[in-house]
């Protein structure tokens, strides 16, 4: 997989707790349905998780749930109604394995997995809009087949065949992109983009997809290396900072701090012409300031909603907000926020500490937030010269409140340690 695209791989996603799928619903108890021959399964509407074995004929009972999640395991067959849905969650996330469906699904804000040699008949829907930004993708199929439409504002297929990708809100105002994800072979027949779309993958996206037809502007990002310049810093483009904090603000912000944070800005650092490394390194430490600033600015203005967001964070999202935490103490103003930085930063190691965050990989992603590698040493120098840019605080104002701060949460996360290694 595409180590720029930034969803994971499916392997990984099916091996990790909270990962389409791997979260417990609200209920003490799951629901377990095996199919007979032939038999007709009753349908279920509860908040419990549901298990799928075997056959199941649910033309009369489809499968609707709250928050709970649906999961059809490998070998099983579903059978749905000829309108309608056959499966439909709320909150739930939806994962089909190595199984067959026919009929459509559904769900309103959780993620859809479909992997594994898996068919589905039908259409695949995510149904919620633009009224919320996720950091990863609403769909993903892997190794799989949609004889059918997917629809939704990001969508990833890994080695997959879909009849009809739409993606995208007519009425589409406040989120600037919605997001197709392509790696491995993909044959996708049509593509229609109703607002502003962008196209990432590798292998000549616009020779091999094809035409998306819509009212909406399509952006190819080809990240075939050598990858170029322009299209990195268009990869890690970051809007100028505002001290209005719009709704979906916090969302388009993990947005661009997955995308700054990606290993691939590593892996692309030696393809990039030295004559370029300059701009590139001033780009992202740029845009990893200007993030930080953002996230000053809840500090400052809304630490609430700075606080509600982190603790809705997966562990993932955790460490990366940790690192833009820290390099907010180090671009803000001296003074500001006293005691409301202290208590903020508790609570995110805290939320950190309790969801088993990694230090290094936190290190690695302030690295990258200040534009430097894995070792520290600025990428904005460039090839034979000596010249070192740093635009942290942290050398200009080292007796500071703020520095101080940073020092402090920076042991606090640097006491988290790796979990992967023995104490």
């Amino acid at each position: 997989m595409n180590p720029l695209l930034n969803v994971g791989s499916a392997s990984a996603l099916a091996d990790s707790p909270g990962a389409y799928g791997g979260e417990p619903g609200e209920a003490d108890e799951s629901v377990v349905m095996r199919g007979g021959a032939r038999r007709e399964a009753t349908g279920l509407e509860s908040s419990k998780d549901v298990t799928l074995f075997g056959f199941h004929n649910l033309t009369r009972d489809p499968i609707n749930t709250r928050s709970g999640n649906v999961q059809v395991q490998p070998g099983a067959r579903l059978l749905g109604p000829a309108s309608g849905y056959t499966i439909r969650t709320k909150t739930g996330n939806i994962t089909i394995r190595d199984a067959t469906l026919q009929g459509n699904i559904a769900t309103s804000a959780g993620h859809i997995l479909i992997e594994s040699g898996s068919r589905v008949e039908g259409k695949v829907e995510h149904l919620g809009g633009s009224g919320r930004r996720s950091t990863r993708a609403d769909i993903l199929v892997n190794g799989a087949e949609v004889n059918g439409d997917i629809e939704a504002n990001r969508i990833e297929l890994v080695n997959a065949s879909v009849r009809k990708v739409s993606m995208g809100d007519a009425f589409e105002t406040e989120w600037a992109e919605a997001r197709l994800e392509v790696s491995g072979q993909v044959v996708v027949e049509s593509i229609e983009c109703k607002s502003r779309c962008l196209i990432v993958g590798q292998g000549g996206l616009d020779n091999r997809l094809p035409t998306a037809i819509g009212a909406g502007t399509v952006q190819y990002l080809d990240l075939t290396p050598p990858t170029t310049l322009a299209a990195l810093m268009e990869l890690t483009r970051l809007p100028a900072c505002e001290e209005a904090l719009p709704s979906g603000a916090w969302h388009e912000a993990q947005h661009q701090l997955e995308r700054l944070c990606s290993p691939a800005l590593d892996r692309h650092r030696a393809a990039i012409d030295p004559n370029e490394r300059l701009a590139w390194g001033r780009h992202l430490t740029n845009s990893g300031t200007a993030l930080g600033q953002r996230f000053a600015t809840w500090l400052e203005y809304d630490p609430a909603r700075l606080l509600l967001g982190l603790k809705a964070q997966s562990r993932d999202g955790l460490e990366r907000s940790c690192a833009a935490l820290a390099v907010a103490l180090l671009v803000r103003d001296q003074g500001a926020g006293g005691g409301l930085d202290r208590w903020i930063l508790e609570e995110a190691s805290s939320s950190a500490a309790a969801c088993g965050a990694r230090w290094p990989i936190i290190q690695q992603h302030i690295n990258r937030l200040e534009g430097r590698d894995g070792q520290g040493a600025p990428w904005i120098v460039a090839a034979g010269s000596r010249e070192a840019f740093n635009t942290t605080a942290l050398s200009r104002r080292p007796d500071g409140e703020q520095t101080r701060y940073f020092i402090e949460f920076r042991q606090q996360l640097k006491a988290l340690g790796d979990p992967a290694e023995p104490r």
